[in-house]
């Protein structure tokens, strides 16, 4: 465990402080697997603008100002030692910093048996009014924590759609670390 004085501020501080090893993880890594069910035209980008990402998708249709709808999964396998439901408190921190953040909603529980948090709030990024909808997930396998976060933003314009895209988000933990 890391010897950190200060208090963390953010998920990503805390997951350091607390784990011993830490690593992104990958599409064609064969020990997580991870979904989301999409409408049917939105298409998968590359992961050249976020390298970490597991996956990025987006809706080019629906692009307005040079933004597009998207969705992006990030997953990291850590070697944590820490509070797991410390750690889904600082979910919530996380989204507060964005730039003229208001929280619409929070929740907590359980996501296809794992713990997991989800916020949901409004934004400002440059001339963008955007909706965002975050969602959390620490799946444990072994002494292996998976921080799994899937995120949806669009403008506010357009807002949340019937169907929640991060609720559809589908994990799969494959054999023994």
């Amino acid at each position: 465990m890391n010897d950190v004085s200060a208090v963390p501020e953010t998920l990503a501080e805390y997951m350091r402080a607390q784990s011993q090893e830490m690593s992104p993880v990958r599409q064609g890594d064969e020990r997580v697997i991870a979904s989301l069910l999409l409408p049917a035209d939105w298409v998968q980008i590359g992961t050249e603008i976020a390298p970490d990402a597991y996956l990025i998708v987006a809706d080019p249709a629906s692009a307005e100002n040079g933004f597009a709808p998207n969705a992006v999964v990030l997953i990291t396998r850590a070697a944590f030692f820490g509070n797991l439901d410390m750690a889904l408190s600082m979910a919530f921190q996380d989204a507060s910093q964005l730039p003229s953040w208001t929280t619409l909603s929070e929740e907590r529980g359980l996501h296809q048996g794992h713990r997991s948090a989800c916020i949901r709030g409004t934004y400002r990024l440059q001339e963008h009014s955007l909706f965002t909808e975050n969602r959390y997930v620490l799946a444990t396998q072994d002494h292996w924590v998976y921080l799994v976060q899937a995120t949806y933003t669009t403008t506010t314009r357009i807002g949340p759609p019937a169907e929640s895209i991060v609720d559809t988000l589908h994990i799969d933990l494959i054999g023994r670390s």
